[in-house]
């Protein structure tokens, strides 16, 4: 399910134990710190993972979050709980604990998020008492997209359509009618999750930041269930539509380790070579996700099949080629003698 792995350094690792994954294992806190309790059966229902894995990030952020004053119990049937839940400050008379590790999650998600999950203002904290630190962009509080973040929060509590204009790809803005669901946290980019019931008449990705103005609310709607494929955060293959195929990279022996190191979609393949080189596969309905990927690890990484992905990663190179081509040299100031 993500994009970055959360890594607890200094934590002692049995071994064969892969370190949990970041979108996977904060997930397990917040609902932790949220309602008390999680089960395996939420957890397998969310990440398609096996209960080993499970009790895995459970240890992991027993271990991590004991020193924040967050002790995770056992129960039976697959279950663990917070000690000291009484479902008024979430950690009973001991607050400070969640809101430490609350305001790590904010500082890697951003303001909304942070709102969202009810973590204190995070104005001034710069880590420095903390061990384990995020370095992620962040929607700024007071931004045109964060504003829209908020309406749109809104408008889903109230089962309330909203009505706005969308910028294309191309510049081009088109009227959207859309049922909003859930906001998906990328990259350092926010998507609605959204049923578009006047364009398009199905589910869409809407970025926050490609919404023109602010969305009106029209009408109400009666919440219908979000298609699985939606939901899941994978870094790679986000983009739903098109027949399904698969892509692989060719990874250089500088990179490989760091990139095979973490999960960047459920469905990736990883094969590593003995000079340190790997080649890892997606599978994913729109090719040029892959392309921008992989180009975002420059000459270290290359698309190596299908053909198609291969020629359309040629084509993005040549374009970038004739934009640098085209731009004047920068005239060179003389220093006086």
């Amino acid at each position: 399910m993500t994009g970055r792995q959360l890594v607890f350094e200094g934590v002692p690792r049995e071994k064969g134990e892969p370190s949990g994954s970041l979108a996977r294992t904060i997930a397990v806190l917040v609902r932790l710190l949220r309602s008390g309790a999680v089960d395996f059966a939420w957890y397998a229902r969310h990440f398609e993972m096996s209960e080993r894995q499970f009790m895995r990030d459970l240890r992991y952020l027993r271990t991590t979050c004991g020193d924040l004053g967050i002790r995770i119990g056992k129960r039976a049937g697959g279950r663990a709980e917070l000690e000291g839940f009484d479902g008024r400050n979430r950690l009973g008379d001991d607050a400070r604990g969640r809101d430490e590790a609350l305001r790590a999650v904010a500082r890697a998600l951003g303001g909304p998020a942070a709102a969202e999950l009810g973590a204190p203002p995070a104005d001034g904290d710069d880590g420095a008492t903390r061990f384990l630190l995020f370095a992620f962009p962040r929607l700024e509080d007071g931004t045109e997209a964060a504003t829209i973040f908020s309406e749109l929060k809104a408008a889903y509590e109230a089962k309330a359509r909203v009505r706005f204009r969308y910028l294309g790809p191309r510049g081009d803005e088109t009227a959207r009618i859309v049922e909003p669901y859930r906001v998906l946290a990328r990259s350092g980019r926010y998507f609605l999750i959204g049923y578009d019931v006047a364009l398009r008449k199905g589910w869409r990705y809407f970025a926050l930041d490609r919404i023109v103005g602010k969305p009106a609310r029209s009408g109400t709607f009666v919440p219908r269930p979000i298609p699985p494929a939606f939901l899941t955060c994978d870094a790679v293959g986000m983009v739903q539509g098109g027949s399904l195929g698969e892509v692989t990279v060719r990874l250089s022996p500088a990179v490989a380790a760091s990139i095979v190191s973490r999960r960047w979609q459920r469905a990736q393949r990883v094969v590593t070579r003995p000079d340190g080189s790997a080649e890892i596969t997606f599978t994913v309905g729109d090719v040029d996700e892959v392309v921008r990927w992989s180009l975002g690890l420059g000459a270290e990484a290359v698309i190596v099949a299908p053909e198609a992905a291969i020629s359309a990663a040629r084509r993005l190179v040549q374009r970038l080629g004739d934009r640098y081509a085209d731009e004047p040299a920068p005239a060179v100031r003389r220093g006086s003698a």
